[in-house]
């Protein structure tokens, strides 16, 4: 060993070349396309997260139909319950059944 009649072969390692490319491909955004998911949505985004949002969107336009007079106070509390209720299942549901229900004011 010491007259270099015996020497020692590098270990062989498992290169991280590919691995790095697809975490360098990720951070850009790619591979998240239907076919690359596992797991149902409400793993990506949680059913709160997804019930957060639509709510805050429905009561946000509530609110701005109040503020510009095109509804009063109790139909604005009405639609509002039924917004917390989960009666409407989205935001075009709701101006559908404001529009249906014709409780727009028009000045």
């Amino acid at each position: 060993v010491k007259r270099k009649v015996i020497t020692r072969k590098p270990e062989k390692g498992i290169s991280r070349a590919r691995a790095n490319k697809i975490a360098r491909q990720k951070t850009k955004g790619k591979r998240k396309g239907h076919g690359s998911r596992k797991g149902k949505k409400t793993a990506r985004t949680p059913q709160k997260e997804m019930w957060v949002h639509k709510v805050r969107l429905q009561r946000s336009f509530v609110r701005r139909l109040k503020e510009k007079k095109h509804i009063d106070v109790p139909t604005s509390r009405e639609l509002i319950a039924k917004v917390k209720g989960g009666f409407f299942r989205s935001l075009r549901h709701l101006k559908l059944y404001v529009q249906e229900k014709g409780l727009v004011q028009k000045k």
